[in-house]
């Protein structure tokens, strides 16, 4: 359960990494921080703004916290077996980033 949770954006004044794909948060680039207390742990994460949609889909399967982890998996499960891509590779799916893929397009049925 959150205490709370506070979301703000903000111009990065040196480098960051995204906590969901990994991507580099470049000096300049605006981004979200967010941070707040959960599970009685004070965190503070950069997320890209790409990331964002990603998340709010999330959290429409999802209810509570999350993770880099438990976002890549909800991912795979909900995105790779819908992929027109999904088949090409031989493990299934190439993810262009950790948690989300720039190359999904999903089959029409």
């Amino acid at each position: 359960m959150s205490d709370f949770f506070c979301t703000k954006t903000a111009k990065a004044r040196k480098e960051h990494k995204c906590c969901l794909c990994d991507k580099i948060i470049h000096k300049g680039e605006v981004h979200f921080v967010k941070s707040g207390k959960f599970e009685g742990y004070m965190f503070s994460d950069r997320q890209c703004l790409p990331c964002e949609p990603v998340l709010e889909e999330f959290h429409k399967d999802w209810d509570g916290g999350y993770s880099q982890h438990n976002v890549k998996e909800w991912w795979v499960d909900a995105k790779c077996a819908k992929c027109v891509y999904y088949d090409d590779y031989d493990e299934g799916c190439l993810m262009t980033h950790y948690c989300r893929c720039e190359n999904f397009k999903e089959m029409v049925q």
